[in-house]
C-alpha cells in the first residue's frame, strides 16, 4: 500500500493553520497582583467597600424605637412572652448558680431527699395492707 503525498501535505498544513489562527486573537491585559497584597473587594470583615472600618462617624444608627401605635397586637403579645421567657431564663440561671454554691448544694440535696421521701410514702400507701 502506497500512501498518497496529499496526506503528508495535509498533515503539515493543518497544524500550521491552527498555530496561525491563534495568532490573530488579541491577548487580555494582565495586571500582576502579588499574593502578599490585599485585594480591594468585599470580604468577611471588610464589608461592601472592601475596607476594614472600626468606627465611621458618617454612619450613625437610626433611632430603633418603634412607636407603640405601629406595633400589631399579636406582635406585642409575642414580645411580652419573649420578655417573660428572658426573665424566666435569668431566674433559672440564677437558680443554677445558687445550686452550684455550697449553701445551694446542701439545700438542693435536702430537697432531693424530701422528694425521695415523698415517693417512698406514695409507694407505701399503694402497698396492700396486711392484717
Amino acid at each position: 500500500m502506497k500512501q498518497h503525498p496529499s496526506i503528508w501535505v495535509l498533515m503539515a498544513i493543518l497544524p500550521a493553520l491552527i498555530l496561525l489562527s491563534g495568532c490573530g486573537i488579541q491577548p487580555k491585559p494582565f495586571d500582576y497582583e502579588p499574593i502578599s497584597e490585599m485585594r480591594k473587594e468585599p470580604g468577611i470583615l471588610t464589608g461592601e467597600s472592601g475596607e476594614y472600618t472600626i468606627y465611621d462617624s458618617k454612619k450613625r444608627k437610626a433611632d430603633t424605637k418603634v412607636p407603640a401605635d405601629t406595633i400589631a397586637p399579636a406582635d406585642s403579645e409575642e414580645f411580652r412572652r419573649f420578655q417573660e421567657w428572658q426573665q424566666e431564663k435569668e431566674e433559672f440561671e440564677a437558680f443554677q448558680e445558687w445550686k452550684r454554691s455550697n449553701q445551694g448544694a446542701e439545700a438542693y440535696d435536702e430537697f432531693l431527699d424530701w422528694k425521695r421521701w415523698q415517693s417512698f410514702k406514695r409507694w407505701q400507701e399503694s402497698q396492700p395492707k396486711s392484717d
